[in-house]
């Protein structure tokens, strides 16, 4: 099979899952804050005291089909609105049917959108992004005084362009775990909200990228160059650009995420973004210290003793805090780590940066294991 005629293969497919996902969806449903607009309420409408935000649609076109879940939220966010309704009507008109509307605004393509200031007739067409965010930004630019917000989760994957794709998963100094999706589809969709969950568990690794692309706006040689079939789907760029990508084929739930990207990625992250229970945890210097509760006259040589053996994991920070643990120890006795325990406890109750975190709940982790050490050696 020619590549030309795979590509054409890769991309009937993709259209056929985003069309099969779309079937009853369009913009001809009645959409909360959005006015169904035809040739007997149109010019009631628009031109009048209020400015006017219009899309032109084809029910059966994909591009407009795509815009219901995004004209669907700004249609919430004028709803909640304090003021909009004073200041702005949205609406929609189905150009198969409002012909002469078409006809009477030149629109030739579906979907189009247009923008009609207070009182003028004379349309401006809306050029920037199909979505929501965009649509209410340029609105609260062009309509003074209105008050349209939209609350939106934050983001923290990657987002992916084609003009930055190679670059990011080249980089030899970061893992990239990347989502090819198309943004429409209840699967993607409900992905898209476990991804960015995933996203945020690894905040804390900067050489660990979670990213996302859409194919369905981008160049066809990455469905080709990685075999994608069906969206969403998943795949892993080890670090360096040598390294082949290995697909993630397993359910998409959040614990089957981190458990892969921690397996590839070499870390140890739990499904809340701490580390693992066990992260920072050598079990014989552990025990190494905890013999410093009981060495009595020897004290000095089990610390010497500790130093030693840490010398082989000061890389990382857990060597160095072993060997504090001890000299404290060796002062303080066992309240000490039963101490210092509450004290980083109360500490994670509070807001960190994501790195300052993973060090508090690695010193948790040692004192923790030293702690069961000195309970067994007292029994």
């Amino acid at each position: 099979m020619n590549r030309q005629l795979s590509v054409l293969l890769v991309l009937v497919l993709v259209g056929f899952v985003a069309a099969a996902s779309l079937d009853n969806v369009n913009l001809s449903v009645e959409i909360p804050g959005v006015v169904q607009m035809n040739g007997e309420n149109f010019d009631q409408l628009v031109g009048k005291d209020r400015a006017a935000l219009v899309v032109f649609y084809t029910p059966l076109c994909m591009r407009s089909r795509v815009m219901v879940p995004e004209y669907t939220e700004l249609g919430a966010a004028y709803k909640k609105s304090n003021n909009a309704n004073d200041l702005l009507v949205i609406g929609k008109v189905d150009g198969t049917v409002e012909v002469e509307l078409r006809e009477r605004f030149n629109i030739v393509d579906s979907p189009a959108v247009l923008f009609f200031a207070p009182g003028s007739l004379e349309p401006v067409r809306y050029s920037k992004s199909l979505n929501s965010y965009s649509f209410i930004t340029y609105l609260s630019k062009e309509v003074k005084n209105l008050r349209l917000f939209m609350v939106k989760e934050p983001q923290f994957e990657t987002e992916l362009e084609h003009i930055n794709f190679d670059s990011v998963i080249n980089d030899p100094s970061r893992a990239v775990f990347v989502m090819f999706y198309l943004p429409w589809t209840p699967e993607n969709k409900k992905l898209m909200l476990i991804y960015n969950d995933l996203a945020k568990v690894f905040l804390g690794d900067k050489d660990v990228v979670i990213a996302r692309i859409d194919v369905s706006d981008v160049s066809s040689k990455y469905l080709i160059k990685y075999n994608i079939l069906e969206t969403p789907s998943v795949y892993f760029f080890p670090k360096g650009a040598s390294a082949k990508p290995v697909k993630y084929r397993r359910r998409h739930h959040l614990e089957g995420l981190v458990a892969f990207v921690n397996k590839r990625a070499g870390k140890n992250r739990l499904v809340n973004g701490d580390i693992s229970r066990d992260y920072g945890v050598i079990d014989k210097l552990s025990e190494a210290a905890a013999r410093v509760v009981k060495s009595g006259e020897s004290v000095h040589a089990a610390i010497e003793a500790v130093k030693v053996t840490a010398a082989k994991w000061m890389e990382g920070g857990a060597g160095a805090y072993y060997i504090t643990v001890t000299e404290r120890l060796a002062v303080r006795g066992a309240v000490y780590v039963e101490n210092e325990l509450a004290r980083l406890q109360r500490t994670l109750q509070g807001t960190m940066a994501a790195n300052c975190r993973d060090e508090v709940v690695k010193r948790v982790n040692i004192l923790t294991s030293i702690q069961q050490y000195i309970e067994q050696q007292a029994t």
